[in-house]
């Protein structure tokens, strides 16, 4: 059994967790060549580069090599590599990481156009460098060892991929597809089972193994829209296939799925959602926290006077304007500006409401982290960033403030009151008991059998 994944997202992530929890602990692959995968996922293109190092965790964006004169300058979300004031580069930094360890460096041409990409791991190697061409993309990828020795190249027009190993003939693949099956062959994986959750490679690679039996599952964690992928359509209508069943987490794409689609494939989709570890409890205090990287707070002034038993905890990656720092008149602020890992864990720990009201980009994905921490989320229709993670009926409208305090309060006065709001924002997550999602999965897994 395995698990393959094309990248290694938050929906992925999650997925993987489920399946994790639930027992399903075969390997665990992700295709596109993340330098900072976790422990255990394995990206093909990355494990024939042998480069795990404990000497060092990532490379920080004022070590990256520039030309003399040149300058870097920073901020909380990237950094700008300069020559005389002309931009040369950018550093881009890992999931908007507070410690500014780099993931990728773009290098620019004249004309502002990126024309090389340096992509970074874990181990602060640079493991792979990125060629392109003005209008078409992408050209070649190029990976190498600790000591930069060639060890594959990837064509991005033609699909092809050279694999360099030490003491052995160059070998050459066709596509990503023909690359995973040599690479499985290598590692000697079982290909019986087959979880995956796009349509592409691995797709593909399912189809590849179709002469040999298997009980393969998508999950398929894409919106729909107007119509269903070709690809899904192929799925659906052959029954010789690996792939029988089609799993949905997310209730409103799986309702317009039933809709798209003839009745008689109904039986082939299947609607379960994710298995989430909740980190603690919520305590009912009355300690909201707002995570920001401006003074850009929607209703911040009002719900601080509607609210002055409420302790509001404010913090912000960057130094804070004048405008928010005159919020300390309030008695029931706390304001904390170049707010560190350490300082927002601690505010995670003391808080049972989050308030994601502030415009702009979401800071450290913080609505995931408060529902991670069964902290209720309540944000305005404004400036929502992650509607999976927030109960429809805590999304209130900006023009009436009064309707958010109220209901801050009313979840706040009981123990009953507060659980019910976080079922409501379990469910809209799609959050299972962890025996309810294992059978599932496994009476799918028992139903494929008996077909193959």
């Amino acid at each position: 059994m395995i698990q393959l994944f094309d990248s290694y997202n938050q929906k992925t992530q999650d997925l993987h967790a489920s399946l994790q929890a639930a027992g399903f602990t075969g390997a665990t692959i992700v295709i596109e060549p993340d330098g900072f995968l976790p422990e255990g996922v394995i990206s093909p293109f990355l494990y024939f580069l042998e480069n795990a190092s404990t000497d060092q965790y990532g490379l920080y964006f004022n070590q990256i090599k520039i030309p003399e004169l040149w300058e870097i300058v920073s901020t909380s979300q990237d950094a700008k590599i300069l020559n005389m004031g002309e931009e040369k580069g950018r550093i881009y930094y890992v999931d908007q990481s507070l410690e500014k360890i780099v993931k990728r460096v773009d290098w620019l041409d004249k004309n502002g156009q990126v024309v090389l990409t340096d992509h970074y791991d874990k181990y602060a190697n640079r493991f792979a460098q990125t060629s392109y061409q003005a209008g078409i993309g992408a050209l070649l990828t190029t990976y190498f060892s600790k000591d930069q020795k060639e060890r594959i190249v990837e064509n991005h027009r033609t699909g092809n991929i050279i694999l360099n190993l030490e003491n052995e003939p160059t070998k050459m693949f066709k596509h990503r597809t023909d690359f995973l099956i040599y690479f499985f062959q290598y590692l000697h994986v079982d290909l019986d089972t087959i979880f995956y959750n796009s349509l592409s490679t691995p797709f593909f690679l399912s189809m590849a193994l179709s002469k040999k039996k298997g009980r393969d599952l998508l999950f398929w964690q894409e919106p729909i829209y107007h119509e269903i992928p070709g690809n899904m359509k192929f799925l659906l209508e052959d029954d010789t296939i690996r792939t029988q069943h089609i799993l949905v987490p997310d209730l409103i794409n799986y309702t317009r799925m039933k809709q798209l689609i003839p009745p008689k494939y109904h039986d082939k989709l299947v609607n379960i959602g994710y298995y989430y570890t909740f980190l603690r409890e919520n305590h009912l205090r009355k300690e909201a926290l707002i995570l920001t990287y401006s003074d850009k707070i929607e209703q911040l002034e009002r719900l601080v006077q509607l609210l002055p038993m409420m302790t509001f905890r404010i913090a912000a990656l960057t130094e804070i304007s004048s405008k928010l720092s005159a919020m300390r008149n309030y008695a029931n602020v706390r304001l904390y500006p170049n707010a560190t890992v350490q300082q927002l864990k601690e505010l995670f720990q003391k808080v049972d409401v989050y308030l994601d009201i502030n415009h702009g980009k979401q800071v450290l994905q913080a609505v995931r982290q408060a529902f991670e921490q069964n902290v209720l989320v309540l944000g305005f229709q404004e400036t929502i960033h992650d509607h999976c993670y927030i109960a429809k009926r805590h999304i209130f409208s900006s023009k009436e403030p009064e309707k958010m305090a109220y209901y801050i309060q009313y979840t706040l006065s009981a123990r009953e009151i507060m659980e019910t709001a976080l079922i409501a924002q379990r469910e809209q997550a799609g959050h299972m008991e962890k025996d309810n999602y294992e059978k599932q999965i496994n009476h799918l897994l028992d139903v494929a059998s008996h077909e193959v």
